[in-house]
């Protein structure tokens, strides 16, 4: 499928110099918006998260830990926290983007 975004992660154990490195690509849409690197510091939530995409609500409570993130710099469509890394060294990729590609839901190629 060629609308799919790819994401790579090595962990330090797997790096020569123990880095931990995060790459990805952007195959959505256009394949190019304006990135935005943010550091999200650890706090204590209580709030309701709310996908502008979905609609899927999800309640936020209790510490979080705090975390890195790749976004779109211009946030029209929604919040897309692309990638991150946690304090806890757990890195992580999620994003709504194939809920908008026919051939996730149906199978066809």
């Amino acid at each position: 499928m060629r609308d799919n975004c790819t994401t790579m992660l090595v962990g330090k154990k797997a790096s020569l110099d123990e880095s931990t490195i995060v790459a990805r690509d952007e195959d959505y849409d256009q394949g190019f918006n304006e990135k935005r690197f943010v550091y999200y510091p650890a706090k204590n939530y209580d709030e309701l998260f709310v996908s502008k995409g979905t609609g899927v609500e999800i309640p936020l409570k209790g510490e979080g830990c705090g975390f890195t993130a790749v976004r779109d710099a211009v946030e029209d469509y929604g919040r897309f926290d692309e990638q991150g890394i946690n304090s806890y060294n757990v890195a992580m990729s999620s994003t709504e983007s194939e809920a908008s590609n026919r051939r996730v839901f149906d199978g066809s190629q």
